[in-house]
């Protein structure tokens, strides 16, 4: 046999290297704005999420402006509950525990609102016997006797 002497010469322009990688890499803008992009994206979801959160907020707060803290609480739990009955992989003993919060709280809710009105009738009983008050003071200090006396009784009649 015969031995063939190939000289190849390596830095030959026309030989090509066939592990080089040309037309895979990106330009370093291109990693830049697609990064800038991702980051922008992020910041926008971000940015709604937090403004969504903050209008679910309000709008809690404005519910909760109308009603007493105790009501606002019943309100919660109802949510909860709705939200508990939803599902149907929630453990038994959170469900029960649900259960009871929203039964006491309705039972503070109408203690509440006994006690309120209660509290109404002794301020409208205050403001009659107020009045009635006043209007003794006037009739007295037209006839000239001490308010809660009555008559002089050392005076001859």
């Amino acid at each position: 046999m015969e031995e063939d002497n190939v000289n190849i010469n390596i830095n030959d322009e026309s030989v090509e290297n066939p592990f080089a990688r040309s037309g895979l890499a990106r330009s370093p803008t291109e990693q830049n704005q697609q990064k800038q992009q991702q980051q922008r994206e992020q910041q926008d979801r971000e940015k709604e999420l937090h403004e969504q959160q903050k209008r679910e907020q309000e709008q809690c707060e404005q519910q909760q402006r109308g009603q007493s803290k105790v009501e606002a609480a019943k309100t919660v739990a109802d949510e909860l509950r709705e939200f508990v009955d939803k599902r149907h992989n929630v453990h038994k003993d959170i469900k029960d525990l649900v259960t009871r919060i929203q039964g006491s709280l309705g039972s503070a809710i109408k203690d509440w609102r006994r006690l309120m009105q209660r509290a109404e009738a002794a301020e409208s009983e205050l403001a009659v016997t107020k009045n009635a008050l006043a209007a003794a003071v006037l009739q007295q200090a037209k006839t000239g006797t001490a308010p809660g006396r009555g008559t002089n009784t050392d005076e001859p009649t």
